[in-house]
């Protein structure tokens, strides 16, 4: 209602950060279940510390829209990290077994 719209921007901003973790969320399970355990915590510490960082200053300045963009900025960074870090070690799997497969035919 219109009582609410002043809380629009911040929930339109949460909403997306919610959809880059969910479209990246398998990436730090894929990650540990292939060894690279200690990449995925520094990366979620990382992200967790720039979270708290980015959401009390922007918080602090623009109120629950800046907190909010201090959420979408973290969870993007954080799962796109680990998004990239694991597409980029599937790929390098899928060559390796590729280079096995057609070395043994």
């Amino acid at each position: 209602g219109p009582g609410f719209s002043a809380a629009y921007p911040a929930l339109l901003l949460i909403s997306l950060a919610a959809s880059v973790w969910t479209v990246c969320s398998p990436s730090p399970d894929f990650l540990r279940f292939v060894g690279q355990t200690k990449g995925v915590v520094l990366m979620t510490g990382a992200g967790v510390a720039l979270l708290i960082g980015l959401c009390a200053w922007l918080g602090w300045a623009y109120g629950a829209t800046g907190t909010a963009a201090g959420f979408l900025i973290a969870s993007i960074l954080t799962a796109g990290s680990q998004r990239v870090l694991a597409v980029r070690h599937f790929k390098r799997q899928m060559a390796i077994a590729a280079k096995d497969e057609g070395g043994t035919a």
